[in-house]
């Protein structure tokens, strides 16, 4: 246990905690750093980083007897060190093994070799476990010599010993790997190379699976040592790698795809829940599927049990629809069902759409690319119905019997078709005079092949003609075109009559249809007929009724006509027109048109027919009606006018549907209103011709307005503001203020009276129809009170008073307020006294307040008198009391006027001089101190006054003899040294002789006093001396 002390400051007062740290030394060492991922794990980067470690001991003591290895001493100094040898390359000596592990191309070597010692090596590295490094592989190869002379027992064995420890310190079993000398180790072969009972196991894998410790760190820890006695070693070979406990080439596949599964090597089993039984296995599901491994721990009998999911990714079936190809030709296509999702198309042809075209025969593939990856494909072939084969045969014509020729087709898709030159659709056309004809054969894929055909013999001729639609009484005109060079024509009308001209006209005698034959005959006699049916058509006859409406109404224009028309056109007579049968029209302007429709057949059979259309005006309604007040009847006023004809009608809505009256049909009505408001009144109008005209127009009637006004009672010189309160939308006022002053029209007007008392205000308002209403209202003019007063008239720093003189006509005074014009306060008393700091004019205002609130001001100026300086000077300003005379001079300001002294002694002397002289010979006696007060005031022209006192002092005259020389021989002269004088109460005083030495002393001495040298024999002296 290791006890630390923890000093904490806080805001300058210290306070000390105790805090127990237990360390587990032989757990996780202090030096251990936590790295973020597994680092340098296997030493690839040729150096110890990531890594830390010391060269310890096998402690001499060996450990307690039941230990199953010696005990182990980390010791001071780091990595790198004797201890520890980076191996990239090489065999063990011992062993015979590589030095270097099948992960990689660098291992380390711990310990030191053969050497005998006291020696060992740690190293260690903790990291953070996540799902990429869960998996701790460890190699391990070791070299032990057995201690066995004498046996020594586990805990004085050299040893190789692996761990894994969690972030709390705790030993993790799984992937621990402890060896410990001895006879005949299990897994070790005995060494032939080196010397007596060496033992040795090559390269050997561990795992372990860290995955119940993601998201926390571990800690590997490898430690090597000899025999804690010194004669015997130990060494091992250290590799390690960390990676995910299961990989997969991919975690998500494709339906029909497969996956490789694999766990991390150095497991002494593996069992898949497929029966599996080796690191990895091939999985194809065809669904989303958890798979797990157990893996058996070499190092002890710990089994990991590890999940793996392998997402199952569907592949959707492709729909594609051919469109076959035509007759051997690149005319067919294809198109796909888009699918739901994500993806994109490409077709073997290159074409990224889900429709082609342009296919020859062949088959076609289509990828359907997924964003997933899971593509999907489909082919689709196309078709051909082949081509046609045909041939031909026929019968030439003669004269009297007409030609044929047939077809015979083969190949394609049948059904065929075929189509003659001369229009017949057999595969035998027949009929056929000498020519050249063709015909075209077509197969159900619409595969066409065309046969030419030579009809020989004697040429027929071949009657034809044509005429022009014509209408009834107009000639039909019949033109020839018959060929094969007739000589002769014989024609036919249908209605008796006859011609024999090549292109004859005629003029049928009614409307209908007539069969037209026509017999033609060349220079051989051999003749052909036709026969056409040829039309006269009826003259159509126009009809529609005239009409007459009012303007603004469309007039339904409807066809009468007869004789099957199929054009209209209508001229409607105001620059516009229709085509159509029955169209609707709007006159834009009263008045009359003629209208026209002109009809024409499909043969160009027309007729035409006119109307006159009378398009009456409408007449322009319009009143007026003035606001009028509530009670009063409304007039109505009709304004209407037509620019044609006349009005005969009215019909009036006054918008009151309550009211009994509310209808009238008067051209000029009246109408009274039960409340006001606004009604909206309509008015129609009728013409003579039936035409209508409809007005909408607002009309008021005014509620009477309600007269209300107020006003405060105001002070006289007060402006009074008067405030209408009329309700029913006045739109003038008349005011009148009840003093004879002229009316005003303001709505809301101020007035000033010039007089006290009470008046009566008039209020007149009006609407907008002239509707008013009266009311009368009082308003007080109180008086305003009169200020006045009177001032003391002082000096400075004398208080002065104030007398409130003020008074009212009528009522009372109930405050007053002072302001002293000093800056300094005010009062609210009505006699104030104030005092003035300093002389001067100050302006002192009173305001007053009367019992109604009105108020007035007096500002009035008064003067405060300086006070004068009294000062003045006095010579000397102590005298002898021999001569105690004083002169008195003036020091004081220019403003006095007036001076009286008072010397301090009772005296008359002149006391109202400027600069007086003044004696205290009748009162000073003797040699005495004496002291006086003088007094001086004085006045300026304003009576205000100063004093001023000071003191005079008398004092005695002071005079001190002390002799240089005295002879102290006893004839009586000059026996004694003293000193003497006037004024002198007492001295202090010291004798020294010639070499500085103190002789005599005497203090607060007197008059009295003196020295006779007794003692001294007969030295001469000096004294020095201070008197009081």
């Amino acid at each position: 246990m290791k006890k630390l002390v923890l000093t904490v400051r806080v805001k300058k007062i210290f306070y000390s905690f105790s805090l127990l740290v237990f360390l587990v030394l032989s757990k996780i060492p202090s030096y251990a750093q936590v790295q973020p991922s597994c680092t340098n794990m296997g030493f690839e980067s040729g150096n110890f980083t990531g890594w830390i470690g010391t060269g310890g001991t096998s402690a001499i003591t060996c450990g307690a007897a039941a230990a199953l290895y010696p005990v182990y001493t980390p010791g001071t100094a780091g990595l790198p060190s004797v201890h520890h040898t980076i191996m990239n390359g090489g065999t063990d000596p011992c062993g015979g093994f590589p030095c270097v592990s099948p992960l990689g191309n660098f291992s380390v070597r711990m310990g030191e070799g053969t050497v005998n010692g006291f020696g060992g090596a740690d190293m260690q590295q903790t990291f953070m476990v996540s799902t990429s490094n869960a998996n701790f592989l460890y190699y391990y190869a070791v070299v032990i010599q057995d201690a066995n002379s004498p046996p020594h027992p586990p805990n004085e064995q050299p040893f190789f010993l692996a761990e894994i420890y969690d972030q709390y310190g705790n030993l993790i079993p799984c992937g621990n790997h402890l060896v410990v000398g001895g006879p005949g180790i299990p897994g070790y072969t005995l060494s032939t190379t080196c010397f007596t009972d060496v033992y040795y196991k090559p390269w050997t894998a561990v795992s372990a699976d860290l995955t119940p410790y993601i998201g926390t760190s571990v800690t590997i820890k490898f430690i090597v040592g000899d025999c804690c006695k010194g004669g015997h070693y130990a060494y091992a070979y250290v590799d390690a790698k960390c990676s995910p406990v299961i990989t997969m080439v991919n975690d998500t596949i494709c339906q029909g795809q497969s996956t490789v599964i694999t766990a991390a090597s150095g497991y002494s089993s593996y069992q898949w829940s497929t029966g599996g039984t080796g690191p990895s296995i091939t999985v194809s599901p065809g669904a989303t599927t958890t798979y797990s491994v157990t893996l058996g721990n070499v190092a002890g009998t710990c089994q990991s049990v590890v999940p793996v999911t392998v997402h199952v990714l569907p592949i959707l079936p492709l729909q594609v629809t051919p469109v076959n190809a035509n007759c051997s030709a690149c005319n067919g296509s294809a198109t796909l069902t888009p699918l739901s999702g994500n993806y994109s198309y490409i077709w073997s042809t290159g074409q990224t759409t889900l429709s082609v075209t342009g296919l020859c025969p062949g088959t076609y593939t289509v990828l359907a690319n997924s964003s997933t990856g899971c593509n999907s494909t489909a082919t689709v072939t196309i078709t051909s119905g082949g081509s046609i084969t045909t041939a031909t045969t026929q019968t030439n014509a003669t004269c009297a019997v007409p030609g044929s020729a047939t077809v015979t087709t083969s190949g394609g898709t049948t059904p065929y078709t075929y189509l003659w030159s001369n229009g017949q659709t057999a595969s035998t056309a027949s009929n056929l005079s000498a020519g050249s004809y063709s015909v075209i054969i077509t197969d159900a894929n619409g595969c066409s092949s065309t046969q030419a055909v030579i009809i020989t013999g004697t040429l027929f001729p071949i009657a034809q003609f044509s005429t022009n639609p014509v209408c009834l009484g107009t000639p039909t005109q019949f033109t020839d075109q018959s060929t094969g060079s007739p000589t002769s024509w014989s024609w036919d009308f249908g209605d008796g009559n006859t011609a024999t001209q090549q292109s004859p006209s005629h003029t049928f005698a009614a409307a209908g249809t007539y069969s037209v034959t026509l017999i033609v005959t060349n220079a051989n006699g051999c003749p052909d007929t036709i026969t056409i049916p040829v039309t006269v058509d009826p003259i159509p006859i126009a009809a529609f009724s005239p009409f007459s409406v009012c303007f603004n109404n469309a007039i339904p224009f409807t066809d009468n006509s007869t004789g099957n028309p199929t054009q209209w056109l209508w001229d409607f007579g105001d620059g516009t027109s229709s085509t159509q049968q029955n169209p609707s029209h709007t006159y834009s302007a009263p008045g009359t048109y003629t209208t026209s429709l002109i009809i024409s057949t499909a043969n160009g059979c027309k007729d035409t027919i006119n109307q006159v259309m009378n398009i009456n005006p409408l007449p322009n309604p319009n009143f007026s009606s003035p606001p009028v007040c509530i009670g009063n009847p409304s007039l109505f006023t009709d304004l209407s006018s037509i620019a044609t004809g006349s009005i005969n009608g009215w019909s009036w809505n006054f918008g009151e549907q309550s009211s009994s009256s509310n209808i009238s049909t008067l051209q000029n009505p009246s109408h009274t209103y039960s409340q006001g408001g606004t009604y909206t009144v309509i008015l129609t109008v009728t013409s003579d011709s039936g035409c209508q005209g409809t007005i909408m127009i607002p009309v008021n009637v005014v509620n009477k307005p309600v007269a209300a006004f107020s006003v405060p009672n105001q002070c006289l010189n007060t402006v009074s503001v008067f405030t209408d309160n009329s309700t029913g939308n006045p739109t003038t006022w008349d005011w009148n203020f009840g003093d004879g002053s002229p009316n005003v029209t303001q709505q809301n007007p101020s007035h000033t009276y010039l007089a006290t008392g009470t008046y009566t205000v008039t209020l007149i308002v009006s609407s907008v129809a002239g509707c008013n209403d009266t009311t009368v209202n009082p308003v007080t003019i109180y008086p305003i009170p009169i200020p006045l007063f009177k001032a003391d008239t002082v000096c400075a720093g004398n208080p002065s008073s104030f007398t409130d003189l003020s008074y009212m006509p009528n009522g009372n005074i109930t405050s007053w307020l002072w302001d002293f014009g000093d800056g300094t306060s005010t009062s609210s008393a009505q006699n104030p006294i104030h005092t003035y700091a300093s002389s001067g004019n100050f302006n002192v205002t009173l305001t007053v307040t009367s019992n109604n609130g009105c108020v007035n001001s007096l500002v009035v100026n008064t003067t405060v008198y300086p006070w004068p300086k009294a000062n003045f000077c006095v010579v000397p300003d102590k005298a002898p009391t021999d001569n105690p005379v004083f002169n008195f001079c003036d020091l004081w300001s220019s403003d006095v006027v007036q001076w009286n002294w008072n010397f301090g002694d009772n005296s008359s002397d002149d006391n109202t001089s400027t600069d007086p002289v003044h004696s205290y010979s009748a009162q000073v006696t003797g040699n005495d101190f004496y002291s006086f007060t003088v007094c001086l005031n004085v006045q300026n022209q304003y009576g205000c006054w100063d004093t001023i006192c000071k003191k005079v002092e008398i004092i005695p005259e002071f005079t001190f003899y002390i002799p240089n020389t005295f002879t102290p021989n006893s004839d009586l002269n000059n026996e004694v040294f003293f000193g003497k004088g006037r004024g002198i109460k007492e001295y202090n005083i010291w004798l020294f002789d010639r070499w500085g030495n103190q002789i005599w002393d005497c203090h607060h001495a007197d008059k009295n006093t003196n020295w006779d040298n007794q003692g001294q024999d007969g030295l001469s002296s000096y004294c020095k001396w201070d008197g009081v």
